[in-house]
């Protein structure tokens, strides 16, 4: 939803990054329990954050329109694409918790410095409660939260998600299928991949915020490649800067 998720929506994707953020994503809260973490929960916005999206009011207006015209132009004149498996059963109640937001494919809704983090936390009446947070060093550039439910075909298995944020956001169209589809998610629920099937979006989120480089990272890039995934446009998160890189830098 880094947000998306990182979480957040996908134009007919995503969202997402639950990001994104993304993610994400892109939330109850399970805090990794480190200084930097406790440091990085009590930053204040800076005078630039927003509700909506990242960036200015122009700029969200922006995304907002954008979003619906690709979403109607999908709509008409949607190219096929391969299908995209996903991870065939997902545990919201151990999906929920604290993500951080490795890695991304750019997207107008998230400023390309920004990294993310995506708190997911299940709502009484059983869909997930959605918190993305977005920093540029020591400033949250962007808070915004959602609500995701089960997409269309998956209320059982919960692997592909339909998240839906408030302000202008909320007019944006969120497919029946769902904008954030949980393609690969670990068994003890310590990293999960997360994309759309049109290969527009995609997130890469983890518990702990330096897992980029290890072997089961490494792997979940592997496999995003294999499903046709632009991997070689992946931005990088630098959480000791709390800044996004090249993934070749």
């Amino acid at each position: 939803m880094l947000i998306a998720p990182m979480a957040v929506t996908t134009p007919p994707s995503a969202a997402p990054a639950i990001t994104a953020a993304a993610p994400a994503p892109t939330r109850a809260v399970a805090a990794s329990g480190d200084a930097s973490d406790a440091g990085l929960a009590r930053t204040k916005a800076g005078a630039g954050a927003m509700s909506l999206v990242p960036g200015d009011a122009p700029r969200s207006i922006s995304t907002a329109l954008e979003s619906v015209r690709d979403a109607v132009r999908d709509l008409f004149g949607r190219r096929p694409t391969a299908p995209l498996p996903t991870n065939g059963s997902v545990d919201l109640k151990r999906y929920s918790g604290l993500w951080y937001e490795l890695a991304r494919l750019p997207v107008r809704f998230q400023d390309p410095q920004s990294v993310s983090t995506a708190e997911y936390g299940i709502r009484s009446d059983g869909s997930v409660e959605v918190k993305n947070t977005a920093y540029v060093g020591d400033t949250v550039s962007a808070r915004i939260t959602g609500r995701a439910t089960a997409a269309r075909g998956a209320e059982a298995t919960n692997d592909r998600l339909r998240v839906r944020f408030g302000g202008l956001l909320r007019f944006i169209p969120v497919p029946k299928d769902g904008n954030y589809w949980i393609i690969d998610a670990a068994d003890d629920y310590s990293t999960a991949l997360v994309g759309t099937p049109d290969r527009k979006f995609l997130w890469l989120l983890s518990r702990d915020k330096d897992a980029w480089g290890t072997r089961p990272i490494d792997a979940l890039v592997d496999k995003a490649k294999s499903l046709g995934f632009d991997t070689d446009r992946l931005l990088v998160a630098d959480w000791e800067r709390r800044r996004m890189r090249d993934a070749g830098a």
